[in-house]
Parts: structure tokens; C-alpha cells; sequence
């Protein structure tokens, strides 16, 4: 049996078989006891998806999915006590003879490493999950962010992103006799637009990555760093983590680079369709799924499912056909979608459907790989579900949200453009540009000449238009609209809102109070993609969007107070909600509101009932239940009570997954005034 079941074949002729990854030279890794096969030019990521590994972990008994925007840093099994020497699984290197372990708690790293590990994974046979916790999700991603710089890098122009509009800005600024760093997260330049192709007879992508990178090859003025990570601008400093190979061991460096110009070209995120399931392993985005397969031949099982809101993902379905990947259906969000696309499409013979959004992703039971993915009729006034159709990968092609992370932390304002349904950067910053896709320019030819513009206004030239010019409708049918499940499935399956660390979630219906969001009352750092998602399903005010996205958006421990508030009367306790009417009378005529929270700040799901003693179990002996999030913002959950202690601080048992937990009242809603 194969261990690499995840690996496509290189036998035939197709744009699968990974640029990035030699198979003449195979290598092996373990990594939390197990044995990892991969190829030279693996990153240990690719490596562990290859290897059939899909699930992370379970977050409140759903099992969630590893992907490159959510993946554990790894530590040399010799270096367990010490977190700080943990590098990112997406960035590091895939190497012969390592021994890693994931972060996880104490108790998980001993579980993890060493020969009992290693035997129980022998008789045990390959599992499809790294079986770690994630109630603190945070906790796996390392510290390296918070590692002092070990060299400072003096430059004229340091661009950040090697995606074609980095590219071409660093060529720009180097023509002109600047001294230029260009930084790329990733192993390769290119970025995304290889995905996107090109619009009419513009330049294809891959010819002007060719031409540019071998233009920055004979440029001495150039230097370019893969694998390198810009987490922090401020002023025009930038700190940088990258991860080089030397002597086939993985060195970390922390970098400061000190410039005069800074040109942001972090391209643009794809928005996770919220449904529930829409998480769970073998959900990937339409990019991500690209990415995998183009450069490390990686491709989440035999099986797929596409769901797209735009042309692109009829497009990336056809390779993976000629790829020998059985591509079981391609739903589309928009009526009657016309492409060149969708018509190479039904020559292929790929059964299509349109108007149809995710219900839901089911993950198979424990063991399993796939899903059970559950569609609705997305026409108004039609309440119509579809058959089930069960799948290895279902792939969900979205929106977009230009990342401006680097550009809010440097002060850069943002605010939300409704026409396109995302955060723009607004207004401007001295010495600091946006380029490409973060600037919200979409063709391939307006993301090179967006380059070349960002270097000519930070110089003081003179700048030109951009023409970022789109297929016509009549050819080509826009992007849909970010699409939403309208209901969770018994309430078992959460439908978050991003894809990364903060684990965001999409409120209960029952749960609001005036405009507020329950995002905004989340007290924790937040993605953008969050941010812009919790204005599509309605939980925060388009107006408010940009002010919540420059407190919460930023790397951690750089929070900024931009003095946007809640809409609240000062010091007036918050209102009770309206009782749910499944609920009515559970807990008495007139039952009690109060948020509950736990000691380790962990946030309860909606219906976990609530009791007075520990060893208490029986559903009739429930005093409470949770009905929503804790309106304070500080974990735990809003509790609608009936018989219970009177005061604050009382104690009580919320009964989760994991058993009873022990909680206290913290503080009271007071009761929406009488109708009467």
C-alpha cells in the first residue's frame, strides 16, 4: 500500500505532476512517531497531505482540517521543551532523517515522540489525523514572531510578496538604481496568478514570471528571499522570519530590514464559503487545492466535488480531469453561468449544476476519509436541498479579500468597498504602497503595472491610470456574491467565518443585540477574511467593518484603538434577549440571563445544558442551557437559567464534550422592559 495515497501520478502528461518536488530523489522524515515519505523540494506540509494525513485535530468533537492557512508548527523531537525553536509546517523544509514533533501541550509532545509513539503507530496502522487539541488554537503556532531580530538588512525598496505585481515592482525599483529585498513567504515566485491565467492577448503568466525572474537573476542590486515571512511593518522596518538550508539542516533567521520604501504585494485571500462542515478535512479552497497539486503533485484523494462562484473554478476541475482525478460535479452559486470555461466543461462530459450553494459538509465517521456534501437551491422564495453526494475533496472556489495586514499595522486606514464585498485600503501612508491583488486590481496585466506604478509613486513620478479591464459580461459571467448556509444541521456542524487561527464562528440567529456584532464582541485577534464574512452574513455593519478590522486584524500583541465602540449606553448592564421559542417555558415562566464562564476561558457551544452539581448528567435535572455567545466578550457563554444560585460568582457545572466544567455567573442581563 501506498504512503503517499495523496501523491498524483507523473506517468502522464499534465500540470499535476509538481514543479516543485524531484522524484528521483525520495526522502523520509518521522514526524510524531510516524514515518513521512515525501520527495526532495516537499515542504513538510506537502509531505504529511501527501501522506494521507487530513485532519488536525477536533475543536468541540468536529474534526477539523489541516490546510496551509492552519497548520501546527513543528520542533525537533530533541528540542520539545523549547517552543521557540518550532518553524512553520508550511514553510519548512521537508528533509531527510528529521524528527519532528507538533506543538501541542505537554502531555500531547510526550505522547507524540519516541519509540512508544513510533510502535503504536506500527501496529496501529497510518491514521488520517495529527490528533492534537485545539482549544487553544494559537498555542500551535509557535513563537517565532516573537524571536529578536539576529541580523539587520539595510535596502532602498523592500517588496513584500512575490506574486507577478512584486515581481515586477521589485524589477521597476531596481531599473531605477534602487537597492531592492524582495521577500516571498513561499518557496517560489509567482504567486496566484498561474491560477487566474490570462485575459485576452495579454501576457500569459507564466511567460511574465519567466521573463521578470530572470531579469531579477541578472540584477546585483536584487536580493530575493523565499521562505521568508514579513509579520510586522512599522514606519518602513519590516520584521521578517525566513527558513534556509544549510548543510541539510533547516536555519531559522530573524530578520530587521530597514528601508527607505516599502511596496505591499501580499496578494489577495480566498474567502471560505460559510456553511456548517465548512472546515473539516478535505474542504479546500479553489487556490489552495492549485497550489498543492501544481507544485508538490498533492491531491486530497480521487474523488472531487467543486462548488465555484466564479470561472476559475471550471478551469482548475479540467486539470485535475486530465490529472486522472475523478471530478464527480461541478455546482455553480450563480444561475446559468456562461465561460469559455463552462463550455470546455460540458465537452468534457463533467456534470454540471447551477444555482446551488453548500448546506453542508459532513466528515465521515472517525477513520474515514471524505464527506457527505449537502446542497441548497440558492433561487429566492425556492426551499429545495439536494441528495447528498459523498466525495474525497470537495473543493469550494469563493471571493476574495485583498491582505492588508502589513497595511493596517503600519497605521494604513481600510474600509469596506460594497461593490466588490470586501476591505479596500483607503487614504494613503508616506513611504508605503499597495500593489496587485491587495490593491484590489484583478487581471494579470494590471497587477504587473500596478508594480511598476506603486515604485513610480513612492520615487515622486509621474503615475498613470491602471487599466484593469474585465471580460465582458456578455462573454463572461461576473463573480457571484458570497453565499451563506442559512441554518446549521442539528446544530452539530459550526459554520466559521476564515480559515486561520482565531476560529471565529458564525452566530446564532437567536443571539443579536441592536447592530452590534457578536464578532466585534469577541475579544481576540481576527483574520480579514473574518472580518469581511461577518459583514456578508449581517453580524457587523459595513460602516463599522474597516474600525473593527484595524483593532483586530493585526499580528499579535500590535493591537491599535482606533475609538470605535460598541453602540451601548455607558455602564447599562446588557439587555436580556427574547427567550427562543423551542425554549419557551423549559426553564420557567420567567427565566434568568447571565454570562458563564470557565477558567480556562474556553467558549461553550449553544446547548450545553447547564447543572448544579458535577456529578449531575440527567437532561430533566438541567437547571440552564447556553443559548449563544457570552455578551461580555471574555469566553464561556450567555445562559438562560431557571432555578439557580441568585448571585454573581455562584458556581455552577456546564456539561461539554469533555464532561462536566466547572463555571461561575459573572454578571446578569437585565430584563427587556414589559410590552404591557
Amino acid at each position: 500500500m501506498s504512503r503517499q495515497p495523496n501523491r498524483l501520478a507523473a506517468a502522464e502528461p499534465h500540470k499535476f505532476a509538481g514543479t516543485e518536488i524531484d522524484r528521483s530523489k525520495p526522502l523520509s522524515f518521522h514526524l510524531n512517531g510516524r514515518v513521512i515519505d515525501g520527495f526532495a523540494g516537499d515542504t513538510v506540509l506537502s509531505a504529511v497531505l501527501a501522506a494521507g494525513i487530513e485532519t488536525l485535530g477536533l475543536r468541540a468533537g468536529e474534526p477539523i482540517g489541516l490546510s496551509e492557512r492552519f497548520a501546527p508548527a513543528v520542533v525537533p523531537a530533541a528540542s520539545t521543551g523549547n517552543p521557540a525553536a518550532a518553524l512553520p509546517m508550511e514553510r519548512m523544509p521537508a528533509l531527510p532523517g528529521l524528527d519532528l514533533v507538533t506543538l501541542g501541550s505537554l502531555r500531547e509532545r510526550l505522547a507524540a515522540g519516541g519509540l512508544l509513539a513510533r510502535l503504536r503507530h506500527l501496529l496501529l496502522g497510518p491514521s488520517h489525523t495529527l490528533d492534537l487539541r485545539l482549544e487553544d488554537p494559537a498555542a500551535l503556532a509557535g513563537s517565532w514572531r516573537d524571536l529578536q531580530p539576529t541580523a539587520t538588512l539595510e535596502t532602498g525598496t523592500v517588496v513584500i510578496g512575490g506574486g507577478v505585481a512584486g515581481i515586477s515592482a521589485a524589477a521597476a525599483a531596481a531599473t531605477a538604481g534602487d537597492k531592492v529585498i524582495l521577500l516571498e513567504r513561499t518557496p517560489v515566485l509567482g504567486g496566484d496568478a498561474r491560477f487566474f491565467g490570462a485575459v485576452e492577448n495579454e501576457e500569459a503568466p507564466d511567460a511574465a514570471i519567466r521573463r521578470l525572474t530572470l531579469e531579477l537573476s541578472h540584477m546585483e542590486n536584487v536580493s530575493v528571499l523565499t521562505r521568508t515571512e514579513a509579520f510586522f511593518l512599522a514606519g518602513t522596518t519590516v520584521h521578517a522570519h525566513q527558513i534556509e538550508v544549510d548543510g541539510g539542516q533547516a536555519v531559522p533567521r530573524a530578520l530587521a530590514i530597514a528601508a527607505k520604501r516599502v511596496v505591499l504585494a501580499t496578494g489577495a485571500i480566498e474567502r471560505r464559503p460559510v456553511f456548517p462542515g465548512n472546515r473539516a478535512p478535505g474542504v479546500s479552497t479553489a487556490t489552495a487545492a492549485y497550489r498543492r497539486a501544481t507544485r508538490y503533485g498533492v491531491w486530497l484523494g480521487r474523488r472531487a466535488l467543486f462548488n465555484t462562484s466564479n470561472n476559475f473554478g471550471y478551469r482548475l476541475a479540467l486539470l485535475a480531469k486530465d490529472a486522472g482525478v475523478n471530478v464527480l460535479r461541478i455546482t455553480d452559486t450563480r444561475l446559468n453561468p456562461q465561460s469559455r470555461f463552462v463550455d470546455f466543461v460540458k465537452a468534457s462530459g463533467i456534470t454540471l449544476a447551477s444555482s446551488l450553494v453548500p448546506k453542508a459538509a459532513i466528515p465521515a465517521k472517525s477513520g474515514l476519509t471524505g464527506l457527505s456534501v449537502g446542497f441548497a437551491v440558492a433561487i429566492e422564495d425556492i426551499d429545495q436541498e439536494t441528495t447528498p453526494i459523498h466525495a474525497d475533496q470537495f473543493i469550494v472556489a469563493g471571493n476574495w479579500q485583498p491582505e492588508l495586514s502589513l497595511w493596517l499595522m503600519a497605521g494604513g486606514r481600510c474600509g469596506w468597498n460594497a461593490k466588490e464585498g470586501w476591505l479596500e485600503a483607503q487614504g494613503g501612508l508616506e513611504h508605503v504602497a499597495v500593489a496587485g491583488s491587495a490593491a484590489g486590481y484583478r487581471n494579470n496585466s494590471a497587477c504587473l503595472q500596478s508594480g511598476r506604478t506603486a515604485i513610480a509613486h513612492l520615487l515622486g513620478r509621474h503615475v498613470g491610470a491602471v487599466d484593469d479591464r474585465q471580460i465582458d459580461p456578455i462573454f463572461e459571467t461576473p463573480d457571484g456574491r458570497p453565499t451563506a448556509a442559512t441554518h446549521d444541521v442539528a446544530g452539530k456542524y459550526r459554520s466559521y467565518l476564515g480559515d486561520g487561527y482565531s476560529f471565529a464562528i458564525r452566530a446564532a440567529a437567536t443571539f443579536r443585540r441592536d447592530s452590534a456584532s457578536v464578532v466585534a464582541l469577541q475579544r481576540q485577534a481576527l483574520d480579514l477574511d473574518e472580518v469581511a464574512a461577518s459583514v456578508q452574513v449581517g453580524e457587523l455593519p459595513a460602516h463599522d467593518a474597516g474600525a473593527v478590522a484595524s483593532e483586530r486584524c493585526l499580528a499579535p500583541g500590535v493591537i491599535s484603538d482606533t475609538g470605535w465602540r460598541l453602540p451601548s449606553p455607558v455602564g447599562e448592564p446588557e439587555v436580556a434577549p427574547a427567550v427562543p421559542p423551542y425554549l419557551a417555558g423549559r426553564f420557567g415562566a420567567k427565566p434568568q440571563f447571565a454570562a458563564v464562564g470557565a477558567v480556562d476561558a474556553r467558549l461553550f457551544e449553544i446547548g450545553c445544558l447547564i447543572f448544579q452539581n458535577s456529578d449531575e448528567a440527567n437532561p430533566a435535572s438541567a437547571v440552564g442551557v447556553v443559548i449563544g455567545p457570552a455578551p461580555d466578550g471574555r469566553g464561556g457563554g450567555l445562559a438562560m437559567l431557571g432555578k439557580a444560585p441568585a448571585g454573581t460568582g455562584a458556581k455552577l457545572f456546564v456539561r461539554d464534550s469533555g464532561g462536566p466544567v466547572p463555571v461561575e455567573l459573572r454578571e446578569r442581563l437585565k430584563a427587556e422592559p414589559s410590552s404591557d
